[in-house]
């Protein structure tokens, strides 16, 4: 069990170590940062590995995870949803944000952005308008989810704490998901 980890990691996870220290093919790790949390998943293809949250009240605690997840999974590339670009919140996220891209350099992790705009986007298209829905469609995509999917949020009621979690899923979600349809145009149009 990884450390602080209170499920298994998947079976067959001596697959994911290439043995020279080279980046684990196809494991994903997928960030969603707030102005005081961190959310993170990896992903073996459609295995989720691991997930979690941590409260950050600057970017050294976010960079601390970030190295131990990069330690661990050796990911092949890093997804995260763009931050809000409104409120002084804002500042603390686009900080913490810049210093994770800078350290994901540093250790050559391809880093990939989506707007919240292409993630809100590619739900929409799939009959998941609401947060809550998003939640539901990945529990039936990613066993291990369920039993933190909140319940159905109202108005008044804070986000839950798991909520950057499912973002940071939901977020790798819809770039595996806009890949696949690109791939199926690239298919269906032939390669000229």
């Amino acid at each position: 069990m990884a450390v602080g980890v209170d499920r298994p990691l998947a079976k067959g996870d001596e697959k994911l170590d290439a043995g020279d220290g080279d980046r684990a093919s196809d494991v994903r790790l997928a960030l969603e940062v707030r102005p005081h949390r961190l959310g993170f998943a990896v992903l073996h293809g459609t295995l989720l590995l691991d997930w979690g949250a941590r409260r950050c009240p600057g970017s050294e605690v976010a960079l601390d995870k970030l190295r131990l997840l990069l330690k661990l999974y050796r990911p092949s590339m890093a997804i995260a949803r763009g931050t809000r670009p409104v409120a002084n919140h804002a500042l603390q996220a686009t900080a913490i944000m810049e210093a994770i891209r800078e350290e994901l350099a540093r250790d050559s992790v391809p880093f990939v952005m989506l707007s919240r705009s292409q993630v809100q986007e590619f739900f929409v298209k799939h009959g998941c308008p609401t947060k809550h829905e998003v939640a539901l469609l990945l529990i039936r995509e990613f066993a291990g989810l369920e039993r933190i999917v909140p319940r159905k949020r109202r108005p008044w009621d804070p986000e839950a704490h798991s909520t950057v979690i499912l973002d940071a899923v939901a977020t790798c979600a819809a770039y595996d998901g806009a890949a696949d349809t690109r791939q199926e145009q690239c298919d269906d149009k032939g390669p000229f």
